[in-house]
């Protein structure tokens, strides 16, 4: 319709082109409940979206990857489980086969590499705050608790590493 919500990186929304709206109502180009209807619209997507920002994220991953495959030609039993492993990448606890169990438990190593980068920033290009350090190692902590059993255990000598050259041989007590 008239009205947009724009939702940032941090979470945070914005609804725009409220002055739009109103002004189509104004020429009744839109009914009254057209108008109420947009409205309620935006408030459904901040109450399911806005304090979930990584359900929102999931949904419009969904809605690109089933465009892109439905461009593509896919078979529809293989879009499903490409569509279901980009639904499901963020945690093993949520994969329901073994594909997406492998995407997942890829996701999440790779950011097992990104430790030097996060340095990298935050001491040569000034980019990061120590705040900023801080949230992404606990996300780092999180990524390690979402992985798979059996990758966890392949990869545990690896984490204990990355956390005990960043916190000292006392990092199991944070």
């Amino acid at each position: 319709m008239f009205l947009d919500i724009v939702v940032f990186l941090n979470g945070t929304a914005v609804v725009i082109d409220e002055e739009e709206l109103q002004s189509v109502l104004n020429k009744k180009e839109i009914s009254k409940q057209d108008y109420e209807l947009a409205y309620n619209v935006v408030k459904n997507i901040k109450e399911e979206f806005i304090d979930n920002f990584e359900h929102l994220k999931s949904f419009t991953e969904q809605i690109n990857a089933e465009e892109i495959l439905t461009n593509l030609k896919y078979q529809q039993d293989k879009k499903e489980r490409v569509v279901n492993c980009v639904l499901h990448y963020r945690s093993s606890k949520n994969a329901e086969n073994i594909e997406e169990l492998c995407v997942c438990d890829a996701d999440i190593l790779a950011h097992f590499d990104n430790i030097p980068m996060i340095f990298f920033k935050s001491f040569t290009m000034g980019k990061m705050t120590l705040n900023d350090i801080s949230m992404f190692i606990q996300g780092f902590q999180k990524d390690y608790d979402d992985l798979s059993d059996r990758t966890k255990e392949t990869f545990k000598d690896k984490y204990e590493n990355i956390m005990q050259a960043i916190f000292g041989e006392n990092w199991e007590r944070l």
